[in-house]
C-alpha cells in the first residue's frame, strides 16, 4: 500500500520567451520551487535551454542552495532527445538512451547505471487514442504498465498505472476552454486521493494543491 504523501504547495516561475512558433509566445519554465504545507522551501530546480528552446540542463538544489544533482540532455538533428545523464557532483549516476520509430515517436527508453549496465527498459506502443508504456527490470521481469489516453489535441486525459504488485493508480486531467491544464485528480486503490489545481494569470502560472 502507498503511504499518504505530504501535500505540497508548488510555485512555478515561468520565463516568457518569444519564438517563431505560429506567431505565438512560448512559455519556458526556468525555476520550480517546491514547498511543504507550512510554506517552507523543500528544494528548487533551475532549467536551462539552448537556442532552439530545448531543455539542456536541469539542476536540483536543496533549500540552502546546495546542488543535490543535475541532469543534462542531448538531442539529434531533428530535435529529439537521445541521451540524458544524471550526475551527483562530477560523478555520472545514470544514463538514459532513447529510440524512435519512423514517425518520430519514442519506442524505447533504456536506463543504465554508473557502470554501464542496463537496469530498466521502457517499451512504448501506440494506439489511436494514446499509448501504453511497459517497464521491464534488469532481468526482463515486468515491473509496471502505464496506459495513457489522450484527446484529439494530444492532451492527456487519463493515465492508468498498474504496478508489479498489481496496485492500480489512476490520474485524470481536466482543461479549460483555452486548453490550459486546470486539474489533475490522482486516485489509488488504498483510498489515497490528491488533486492539484492549476491557475493561470497573465504571464505567470501558479498552482496550488489541496
Amino acid at each position: 500500500m502507498l503511504r499518504r504523501l505530504p501535500i505540497l504547495f508548488i510555485l512555478i516561475l515561468l520565463l516568457l520567451a518569444l519564438s517563431a512558433c505560429g506567431g505565438k509566445a512560448k512559455y519556458l519554465m526556468t525555476k520550480q520551487t517546491v514547498c511543504d504545507a507550512d510554506g517552507g522551501v523543500r528544494y528548487y530546480i533551475l532549467y536551462e535551454y539552448d537556442k532552439k528552446n530545448n531543455l539542456v540542463k536541469e539542476t536540483d538544489y536543496d533549500k540552502d542552495g546546495k546542488i543535490r544533482y543535475y541532469t543534462t540532455y542531448q538531442y539529434d538533428r531533428d530535435g529529439r532527445l537521445v541521451i540524458s545523464e544524471k550526475y551527483i557532483g562530477s560523478k555520472l549516476e545514470s544514463r538514459a538512451v532513447y529510440k524512435y520509430d519512423d514517425e518520430g515517436r519514442e519506442i524505447e527508453r533504456k536506463l543504465y547505471n554508473d557502470s554501464g549496465v542496463a537496469y530498466s527498459t521502457k517499451i512504448y506502443t501506440y494506439e489511436e487514442s494514446g499509448y501504453t508504456e511497459v517497464t521491464y527490470g534488469e532481468n526482463s521481469n515486468l515491473q509496471s504498465t502505464r496506459k495513457v489516453t489522450m484527446n484529439e489535441k494530444g492532451d492527456i486525459l487519463r493515465v492508468e498505472h498498474v504496478t508489479s504488485l498489481n496496485l492500480k493508480i489512476t490520474e485524470e486531467y481536466a482543461y479549460d476552454e483555452n486548453g490550459y491544464l486546470i486539474k489533475c485528480d490522482v486516485k489509488s486503490e488504498d483510498a489515497y486521493n490528491v488533486y492539484t489545481l492549476f491557475i493561470y494569470k497573465r504571464f505567470k502560472r501558479k498552482s496550488t494543491c489541496a
